[in-house]
Protein backbone atom coordinates (compact mmCIF):
# COMPACT_ATOMS: atom_id res chain seq x y z
CA UNK A 1 0.00 0.00 0.00
CA UNK A 2 1.27 3.44 -0.92
CA UNK A 3 0.53 6.09 1.70
CA UNK A 4 1.10 9.79 2.23
CA UNK A 5 1.96 11.51 5.50
CA UNK A 6 1.49 15.12 6.51
CA UNK A 7 4.37 15.49 8.92
CA UNK A 8 4.80 17.61 12.03
CA UNK A 9 6.87 20.73 12.65
CA UNK A 10 10.10 18.68 12.55
CA UNK A 11 9.69 16.55 9.39
CA UNK A 12 12.94 14.57 9.70
CA UNK A 13 11.91 13.38 13.16
CA UNK A 14 8.50 12.37 11.81
CA UNK A 15 10.03 10.46 8.90
CA UNK A 16 12.46 8.65 11.18
CA UNK A 17 9.64 7.69 13.54
CA UNK A 18 7.51 6.30 10.72
CA UNK A 19 10.54 4.47 9.36
CA UNK A 20 11.28 2.71 12.65
CA UNK A 21 7.65 1.67 13.18
CA UNK A 22 6.86 0.56 9.60
CA UNK A 23 10.36 -0.33 8.32
CA UNK A 24 9.62 1.89 5.30
CA UNK A 25 11.62 4.81 3.97
CA UNK A 26 9.98 7.58 1.95
CA UNK A 27 10.02 7.23 -1.80
CA UNK A 28 9.39 10.98 -2.02
CA UNK A 29 9.51 13.84 0.47
CA UNK A 30 9.27 17.58 0.26
CA UNK A 31 8.79 19.91 3.20
CA UNK A 32 6.12 18.54 5.54
CA UNK A 33 4.94 15.87 3.08
CA UNK A 34 6.19 12.37 2.40
CA UNK A 35 5.07 9.33 0.43
CA UNK A 36 5.91 5.79 1.51
CA UNK A 37 5.60 2.64 -0.62
CA UNK A 38 4.77 -0.89 0.51
CA UNK A 39 3.40 0.00 3.94
CA UNK A 40 1.39 -2.91 5.33
CA UNK A 41 0.46 -1.36 8.69
CA UNK A 42 -3.16 -0.31 9.29
CA UNK A 43 -3.26 3.47 9.28
CA UNK A 44 -5.61 4.16 12.21
CA UNK A 45 -3.48 2.26 14.78
CA UNK A 46 -0.35 3.74 13.19
CA UNK A 47 -1.66 7.30 13.52
CA UNK A 48 -2.59 6.66 17.17
CA UNK A 49 0.94 5.41 17.82
CA UNK A 50 2.82 8.25 16.13
CA UNK A 51 3.74 11.49 17.87
CA UNK A 52 5.05 13.44 14.91
CA UNK A 53 2.50 13.03 12.12
CA UNK A 54 -0.64 15.08 11.54
CA UNK A 55 -2.40 13.04 8.85
CA UNK A 56 -2.06 9.67 7.16
CA UNK A 57 -3.83 8.55 4.02
CA UNK A 58 -3.79 6.27 1.02
CA UNK A 59 -2.52 7.35 -2.39
CA UNK A 60 -5.25 6.88 -5.00
CA UNK A 61 -3.30 7.90 -8.06
CA UNK A 62 -1.26 10.50 -9.86
CA UNK A 63 -2.42 12.96 -12.52
CA UNK A 64 -0.78 15.61 -14.64
CA UNK A 65 -3.94 17.53 -15.46
CA UNK A 66 -5.66 20.30 -13.54
CA UNK A 67 -8.84 19.88 -15.56
CA UNK A 68 -11.62 20.43 -13.03
CA UNK A 69 -14.18 18.21 -14.75
CA UNK A 70 -11.82 15.23 -14.95
CA UNK A 71 -10.66 15.62 -11.34
CA UNK A 72 -14.23 16.14 -10.08
CA UNK A 73 -15.39 13.00 -11.87
CA UNK A 74 -12.55 11.03 -10.27
CA UNK A 75 -13.32 12.31 -6.75
CA UNK A 76 -17.09 11.83 -7.05
CA UNK A 77 -16.67 8.27 -8.29
CA UNK A 78 -14.32 7.37 -5.44
CA UNK A 79 -16.55 9.01 -2.85
CA UNK A 80 -19.66 7.12 -3.98
CA UNK A 81 -17.76 3.83 -4.03
CA UNK A 82 -16.51 4.52 -0.50
CA UNK A 83 -20.02 5.31 0.80
CA UNK A 84 -22.70 3.69 -1.41
CA UNK A 85 -25.55 5.18 0.61
CA UNK A 86 -26.40 8.32 2.56
CA UNK A 87 -25.49 11.98 2.43
CA UNK A 88 -21.82 12.69 1.87
CA UNK A 89 -19.50 15.19 3.57
CA UNK A 90 -16.25 15.90 1.79
CA UNK A 91 -13.43 18.42 1.78
CA UNK A 92 -10.25 19.24 -0.14
CA UNK A 93 -6.74 20.17 0.93
CA UNK A 94 -4.02 21.17 -1.52
CA UNK A 95 -0.43 20.88 -0.30
CA UNK A 96 2.96 21.51 -1.85
CA UNK A 97 6.35 22.98 -1.06
CA UNK A 98 6.88 24.72 -4.40
CA UNK A 99 4.86 27.89 -3.73
CA UNK A 100 4.57 29.10 -7.33
CA UNK A 101 3.45 25.68 -8.56
CA UNK A 102 1.11 25.37 -5.56
CA UNK A 103 -0.51 28.71 -6.32
CA UNK A 104 -1.04 27.68 -9.95
CA UNK A 105 -2.80 24.46 -8.98
CA UNK A 106 -4.93 26.14 -6.32
CA UNK A 107 -6.07 28.71 -8.87
CA UNK A 108 -6.80 26.04 -11.48
CA UNK A 109 -8.77 23.90 -9.01
CA UNK A 110 -10.44 26.75 -7.11
CA UNK A 111 -13.93 25.47 -7.80
CA UNK A 112 -13.06 21.76 -7.78
CA UNK A 113 -15.14 21.12 -4.67
CA UNK A 114 -18.20 22.73 -6.17
CA UNK A 115 -17.72 20.78 -9.40
CA UNK A 116 -17.43 17.55 -7.40
CA UNK A 117 -20.61 18.38 -5.49
CA UNK A 118 -22.37 18.98 -8.79
CA UNK A 119 -21.30 15.57 -10.08
CA UNK A 120 -22.63 13.94 -6.91
CA UNK A 121 -25.94 15.77 -7.25
CA UNK A 122 -26.26 14.56 -10.86
CA UNK A 123 -25.81 11.02 -9.52
CA UNK A 124 -28.61 11.56 -7.04
CA UNK A 125 -26.40 11.88 -3.96
CA UNK A 126 -26.75 14.63 -1.40
CA UNK A 127 -23.42 16.18 -0.47
CA UNK A 128 -21.93 18.87 1.76
CA UNK A 129 -18.68 20.48 0.68
CA UNK A 130 -16.67 21.43 3.78
CA UNK A 131 -14.39 24.45 3.49
CA UNK A 132 -12.14 26.31 5.89
CA UNK A 133 -10.67 29.77 6.22
CA UNK A 134 -7.30 28.16 5.63
CA UNK A 135 -6.19 26.66 2.33
CA UNK A 136 -6.04 23.23 3.95
CA UNK A 137 -8.29 21.45 6.43
CA UNK A 138 -6.93 20.97 9.93
CA UNK A 139 -7.33 17.73 11.88
CA UNK A 140 -9.97 19.48 14.00
CA UNK A 141 -12.00 20.45 10.92
CA UNK A 142 -11.73 16.94 9.48
CA UNK A 143 -12.95 15.32 12.70
CA UNK A 144 -15.65 17.85 13.63
CA UNK A 145 -17.24 17.57 10.18
CA UNK A 146 -17.18 13.74 10.21
CA UNK A 147 -15.19 13.57 6.99
CA UNK A 148 -13.60 10.24 7.90
CA UNK A 149 -16.85 8.53 8.89
CA UNK A 150 -19.43 10.08 6.57
CA UNK A 151 -17.37 11.10 3.56
CA UNK A 152 -13.75 11.90 2.85
CA UNK A 153 -11.01 14.47 2.85
CA UNK A 154 -9.15 14.41 -0.45
CA UNK A 155 -5.58 15.64 -0.51
CA UNK A 156 -3.88 16.99 -3.62
CA UNK A 157 -0.10 16.93 -3.25
CA UNK A 158 1.44 19.25 -5.80
CA UNK A 159 4.82 18.15 -7.13
CA UNK A 160 6.94 19.67 -9.87
CA UNK A 161 5.53 17.56 -12.70
CA UNK A 162 2.36 15.94 -11.37
CA UNK A 163 -0.30 15.91 -8.67
CA UNK A 164 -0.71 13.03 -6.23
CA UNK A 165 -4.31 12.41 -5.20
CA UNK A 166 -4.79 10.91 -1.76
CA UNK A 167 -7.61 10.19 0.66
CA UNK A 168 -7.08 10.84 4.36
CA UNK A 169 -7.62 7.80 6.57
CA UNK A 170 -6.55 9.06 10.00
CA UNK A 171 -5.66 12.34 11.71
CA UNK A 172 -3.88 13.22 14.92
CA UNK A 173 -6.10 13.38 17.99
CA UNK A 174 -5.37 16.98 18.95
CA UNK A 175 -7.55 16.93 22.07
CA UNK A 176 -5.88 13.81 23.42
CA UNK A 177 -2.40 15.29 23.10
CA UNK A 178 -3.48 18.62 24.61
CA UNK A 179 -5.11 16.82 27.52
CA UNK A 180 -1.92 14.98 28.49
CA UNK A 181 0.21 18.06 27.95
CA UNK A 182 -1.81 20.73 29.75
CA UNK A 183 -4.18 18.90 32.10
CA UNK A 184 -1.74 16.60 33.88
CA UNK A 185 -1.42 17.82 37.47
CA UNK A 186 2.33 18.40 37.58
CA UNK A 187 4.06 20.60 35.02
CA UNK A 188 7.32 22.38 35.87
CA UNK A 189 7.94 25.07 33.29
CA UNK A 190 10.93 26.45 35.20
CA UNK A 191 12.78 23.16 34.91
CA UNK A 192 11.84 22.76 31.27
CA UNK A 193 9.39 20.22 29.95
CA UNK A 194 9.77 17.54 27.32
CA UNK A 195 6.68 17.83 25.07
CA UNK A 196 4.58 14.64 25.08
CA UNK A 197 4.75 14.38 21.29
CA UNK A 198 8.55 14.44 21.35
CA UNK A 199 8.57 11.92 24.21
CA UNK A 200 6.33 9.64 22.14
CA UNK A 201 8.61 9.98 19.10
CA UNK A 202 11.62 9.07 21.21
CA UNK A 203 9.91 6.00 22.67
CA UNK A 204 8.92 4.90 19.16
CA UNK A 205 12.49 5.42 17.92
CA UNK A 206 13.65 2.59 20.17
CA UNK A 207 11.86 0.18 17.85
CA UNK A 208 11.22 -2.03 20.87
CA UNK A 209 7.96 -3.95 21.21
CA UNK A 210 7.18 -2.98 24.78
CA UNK A 211 5.13 -6.05 25.75
CA UNK A 212 6.96 -7.70 28.63
CA UNK A 213 9.78 -5.14 28.39
CA UNK A 214 11.22 -2.52 30.77
CA UNK A 215 12.10 1.08 29.89
CA UNK A 216 14.27 3.36 32.01
CA UNK A 217 14.44 7.15 32.14
CA UNK A 218 17.27 8.08 34.54
CA UNK A 219 16.57 11.85 34.17
CA UNK A 220 12.80 11.47 34.35
CA UNK A 221 11.68 14.95 35.47
CA UNK A 222 7.89 14.89 35.71
CA UNK A 223 7.64 11.53 33.95
CA UNK A 224 6.60 12.46 30.42
CA UNK A 225 8.67 9.71 28.77
CA UNK A 226 7.33 7.15 31.23
CA UNK A 227 3.73 8.14 30.53
CA UNK A 228 4.20 7.80 26.78
CA UNK A 229 6.10 4.52 27.13
CA UNK A 230 3.17 3.02 29.01
CA UNK A 231 0.78 4.19 26.29
CA UNK A 232 3.06 2.53 23.72
CA UNK A 233 2.77 -0.83 25.45
CA UNK A 234 5.82 -1.12 27.70
CA UNK A 235 4.97 -3.38 30.62
CA UNK A 236 7.27 -1.72 33.16
CA UNK A 237 8.84 1.74 33.37
CA UNK A 238 11.45 2.99 35.81
CA UNK A 239 12.11 6.65 36.52
CA UNK A 240 14.99 8.16 38.42
CA UNK A 241 15.83 11.76 39.20
CA UNK A 242 18.11 13.58 41.61
CA UNK A 243 15.20 15.82 42.62
CA UNK A 244 12.65 14.26 44.98
CA UNK A 245 10.04 16.81 43.84
CA UNK A 246 10.44 15.52 40.28
CA UNK A 247 9.80 11.98 41.48
CA UNK A 248 6.67 13.14 43.32
CA UNK A 249 5.55 14.86 40.10
CA UNK A 250 6.14 11.66 38.13
CA UNK A 251 4.06 9.61 40.55
CA UNK A 252 1.24 12.19 40.60
CA UNK A 253 1.12 12.28 36.80
CA UNK A 254 1.02 8.49 36.65
CA UNK A 255 -1.89 8.42 39.12
CA UNK A 256 -3.69 11.00 36.99
CA UNK A 257 -3.11 8.91 33.87
CA UNK A 258 -4.65 5.90 35.58
CA UNK A 259 -7.62 8.00 36.73
CA UNK A 260 -8.13 9.09 33.11
CA UNK A 261 -8.46 5.40 32.14
CA UNK A 262 -5.35 5.47 29.99
CA UNK A 263 -3.34 2.32 29.49
CA UNK A 264 -0.31 2.51 31.80
CA UNK A 265 2.79 0.53 32.65
CA UNK A 266 3.88 -0.66 36.07
CA UNK A 267 5.84 2.28 37.50
CA UNK A 268 8.87 2.19 39.74
CA UNK A 269 10.74 5.31 40.86
CA UNK A 270 13.84 6.21 42.83
CA UNK A 271 15.64 9.37 43.92
CA UNK A 272 19.27 9.42 42.86
CA UNK A 273 21.86 10.52 40.34
CA UNK A 274 22.13 8.73 37.02
CA UNK A 275 25.70 7.68 37.84
CA UNK A 276 24.32 5.72 40.79
CA UNK A 277 21.62 3.90 38.83
CA UNK A 278 23.24 0.57 39.66
CA UNK A 279 22.36 1.09 43.32
CA UNK A 280 18.66 1.03 42.40
CA UNK A 281 18.38 -1.29 39.39
CA UNK A 282 19.80 -4.73 38.81
CA UNK A 283 22.46 -5.35 36.18
CA UNK A 284 21.24 -6.23 32.69
CA UNK A 285 17.60 -5.71 33.61
CA UNK A 286 16.51 -2.89 31.27
CA UNK A 287 15.49 -3.31 27.61
CA UNK A 288 15.50 0.34 26.55
CA UNK A 289 16.60 3.73 27.86
CA UNK A 290 14.81 6.87 26.69
CA UNK A 291 15.78 10.14 28.31
CA UNK A 292 16.16 13.86 27.99
CA UNK A 293 19.43 14.39 29.79
CA UNK A 294 20.12 17.33 32.07
CA UNK A 295 20.32 20.27 29.68
CA UNK A 296 22.33 22.60 31.90
CA UNK A 297 21.31 25.70 33.79
CA UNK A 298 18.38 27.61 32.27
CA UNK A 299 19.56 30.12 29.68
CA UNK A 300 18.76 33.83 29.99
CA UNK A 301 20.12 34.97 26.65
CA UNK A 302 23.06 36.92 28.06
CA UNK A 303 25.56 34.05 27.92
CA UNK A 304 28.88 34.36 26.09
CA UNK A 305 30.63 31.72 23.98
CA UNK A 306 32.87 31.03 26.96
CA UNK A 307 29.81 30.41 29.15
CA UNK A 308 28.44 27.95 26.63
CA UNK A 309 31.72 26.08 26.33
CA UNK A 310 32.04 25.86 30.10
CA UNK A 311 28.53 24.41 30.33
CA UNK A 312 29.31 21.85 27.62
CA UNK A 313 32.47 20.68 29.39
CA UNK A 314 30.44 20.10 32.55
CA UNK A 315 27.71 18.23 30.67
CA UNK A 316 30.18 15.98 28.86
CA UNK A 317 31.70 14.93 32.19
CA UNK A 318 28.22 14.28 33.60
CA UNK A 319 27.17 12.21 30.58
CA UNK A 320 30.37 10.17 30.61
CA UNK A 321 29.88 8.93 34.17
CA UNK A 322 26.09 8.66 33.83
CA UNK A 323 26.03 6.50 30.71
CA UNK A 324 28.91 4.35 31.95
CA UNK A 325 26.59 3.39 34.83
CA UNK A 326 23.51 3.12 32.61
CA UNK A 327 25.37 0.70 30.35
CA UNK A 328 25.64 -1.76 33.24
CA UNK A 329 21.87 -1.99 33.77
CA UNK A 330 21.04 -2.27 30.06
CA UNK A 331 20.61 -5.69 28.50
CA UNK A 332 22.92 -6.67 25.62
CA UNK A 333 21.24 -5.49 22.43
CA UNK A 334 19.39 -2.81 24.36
CA UNK A 335 18.58 0.56 22.78
CA UNK A 336 19.27 4.07 24.08
CA UNK A 337 17.49 7.15 22.69
CA UNK A 338 18.78 10.46 24.02
CA UNK A 339 17.63 14.06 23.76
CA UNK A 340 20.81 16.04 24.37
CA UNK A 341 21.06 19.84 24.47
CA UNK A 342 22.06 22.02 21.53
CA UNK A 343 22.91 25.50 22.77
CA UNK A 344 22.36 28.33 20.30
CA UNK A 345 24.36 31.53 20.35
CA UNK A 346 23.85 34.06 17.56
CA UNK A 347 21.97 31.30 15.67
CA UNK A 348 25.04 29.06 15.78
CA UNK A 349 24.51 25.62 17.35
CA UNK A 350 26.91 24.31 19.99
CA UNK A 351 26.72 20.53 20.46
CA UNK A 352 27.63 18.26 23.34
CA UNK A 353 29.87 15.41 22.14
CA UNK A 354 27.36 12.70 23.07
CA UNK A 355 28.15 10.39 20.16
CA UNK A 356 31.86 10.37 20.98
CA UNK A 357 31.10 9.64 24.63
CA UNK A 358 28.81 6.74 23.76
CA UNK A 359 31.29 5.22 21.28
CA UNK A 360 34.05 5.28 23.91
CA UNK A 361 31.71 3.44 26.28
CA UNK A 362 31.18 0.67 23.73
CA UNK A 363 27.80 1.66 22.30
CA UNK A 364 27.30 1.49 18.55
CA UNK A 365 25.30 3.94 16.40
CA UNK A 366 21.80 2.94 15.34
CA UNK A 367 21.16 5.00 12.19
CA UNK A 368 17.69 6.25 11.33
CA UNK A 369 16.04 7.42 8.11
CA UNK A 370 17.33 10.98 8.61
CA UNK A 371 20.63 12.17 10.02
CA UNK A 372 21.27 14.96 12.53
CA UNK A 373 17.81 15.03 14.10
CA UNK A 374 17.24 18.38 15.82
CA UNK A 375 14.17 19.51 17.74
CA UNK A 376 14.33 23.28 17.99
CA UNK A 377 12.04 26.29 17.71
CA UNK A 378 13.37 29.61 16.48
CA UNK A 379 12.82 31.48 19.75
CA UNK A 380 14.57 28.89 21.94
CA UNK A 381 18.11 29.25 23.28
CA UNK A 382 18.38 25.47 23.72
CA UNK A 383 17.25 22.79 21.31
CA UNK A 384 17.54 19.02 21.48
CA UNK A 385 19.60 16.66 19.39
CA UNK A 386 17.97 13.22 19.16
CA UNK A 387 20.43 10.32 19.02
CA UNK A 388 20.02 6.54 19.07
CA UNK A 389 22.55 3.88 20.11
CA UNK A 390 22.62 0.14 20.73
CA UNK A 391 24.60 -1.96 23.16
CA UNK A 392 26.17 -4.86 21.25
CA UNK A 393 24.95 -8.36 22.04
Amino acid sequence: MQIFALLGAHPDLSISEIGVITQANPSWKDGALAIFDDVETELNPLQFRLGGTQKLGVVLGTVTTTNQKELASFLATDLMALHPEGKLNFGLSVYGANQSRLDQVRTATKNLGLETKSRLKEAGRGARYVISREATLSAVVVVSNHLLSKGAEYVLIVRDNDIVIGRTVAVQNVDDWANRDFNRPRRNAKQGMLPPKLARIMVNLTGVDGAGKTLLDPFCGSGTVLMEAGLCGFSKVIGGDINDIAIADTEANQDWLIAQNFKTAELRTYVGQAKDVGNHIGARSVDAVVTETYLGRPRKGLETASDIEEAIVYLEALYSESFAAIKEVLKPGGVVVIAAPVHYLDDKPHFVAVAEIMYKLGFTPAPMACDNLIYHHQDQYVGRQILRFKLPQ
